[in-house]
């Protein structure tokens, strides 16, 4: 019996001093980004709409009290549709096009904090982070002429797109963060403000872009450190 006592207790130990002295932590956020817009001048009608959710996880370490490595994983899906009537004298023509494109993204993450984080609430900091980022992609493109006084349908352009692709991608973000526990830590980045991206396959191209859409980029996340 003593010795199950002793071994509960070493163990116990154990556990609470890996506790204390874990530098592990879990983070789990997301952004979404929505627009749309109807317009209608003289004999045209336009509107598009697009809504673009992310939802992100990491796992990290802490190296210091300024610094932080980790791996991530985040999921975006963004969908965009578009119509245009135009009508004349004869009837009228509509082109419509419509797209989703569903990106998972694979990366690890260097993280600077200027403040140390064990005793700054309030912090800064830069963030940079490849990635490898595989996307499908399925859209629709249409357009039709309607003849009113025949009465007849003619599609001039009827497309449909099915398609996947890689591509490495390296980016810089900075960001703020707010210690409202020992645990818990609430963060606000603004990602990708410095970006190349490089797509691999039959669209191969490489992308640069800086400070693009700043605003738009936002990411909010909860950080909790074992």
């Amino acid at each position: 019996m003593n010795k199950y006592i002793l071994s509960s207790f070493l163990i116990l130990s154990a556990s609470v001093a890996f506790a204390q002295q874990s530098k592990l932590f879990i983070e789990v956020g997301g952004s979404y980004q929505q627009s749309n817009d109807k317009q209608h001048l003289g004999n045209s009608k336009y509107s598009y709409f697009r809504k673009a959710p992310i939802i992100g996880t990491g796992l990290g370490y802490q190296l210091s009290g300024h610094s932080t490595i980790g791996i991530q994983y985040s999921h975006e899906k963004v969908s965009y549709e578009q119509n245009n009537i135009f009508t004349h004298s004869e009837g009228y023509s509509e082109s419509s096009y419509k797209s989703n494109i569903k990106t998972n993204s694979f990366g690890v993450f260097y993280r600077y904090y200027f403040r140390d984080k064990e005793t700054s609430k309030w912090n800064v900091f830069a963030e940079l982070s490849p990635s490898l980022e595989k996307s499908k992609e399925f859209s629709t493109e249409l357009n039709i002429n309607y003849n009113a006084e025949s009465q007849n349908t003619q599609t001039l352009t009827d497309v449909t797109i099915n398609r996947e692709s890689n591509s490495l991608d390296g980016s810089i973000s900075i960001g703020s963060s707010y210690q409202i526990s020992p645990k818990w830590a609430l963060q606000l980045s603004l990602r990708s403000i410095v970006q190349v991206q490089h797509q691999f396959g039959e669209l191969k191209a490489t992308r640069y872009r800086i400070f693009e859409q700043i605003l738009s980029n936002n990411f909010f996340s909860v950080q909790y450190q074992f």
